[in-house]
């Protein structure tokens, strides 16, 4: 396991599927609103999805969970769209259907761009 700097549990690991309180306190303020690119609901809102599902032997820790609202976690699991964390940020590759290049993506909207 993974202790937070209160001693709380952050990385379970294989030991559980369920996602520990302070695990999802931490994926929460990490990623403030669903993840999906262009969504706006709440983080509060929201499921905790795991990237490598649990079944698939992957690990119930920050780097491995994402926030989506409902609408966004059943198309990630049914229509085709994939997620990776790339510098402990979640991005999001659409279906080849949708977007021939596959360029990834992420959801960032409180980050102001200030031009000058």
């Amino acid at each position: 396991m993974v202790l937070g700097s209160h001693g709380e549990v952050l990385d379970v690991g294989r030991k559980t599927r369920a996602v520990p309180t302070a695990t999802a306190r931490a994926v929460i303020h990490r990623d403030r609103h669903c993840a999906f690119p262009g969504c706006r609901r709440r983080a509060h809102t929201t499921e905790i999805h795991h990237i490598v599902h649990w079944a698939d032997h992957g690990d119930t820790k920050p780097d491995n969970l994402v926030c989506l609202c409902r609408y966004h976690h059943d198309l990630v699991h049914h229509a085709g769209w994939t997620v990776a964390m790339l510098d402990h940020q979640p991005w999001f590759t659409p279906p080849h259907w949708l977007d021939p290049t596959r360029t990834p993506r992420h959801n960032r909207p409180w980050q102001i761009v200030m031009c000058i």
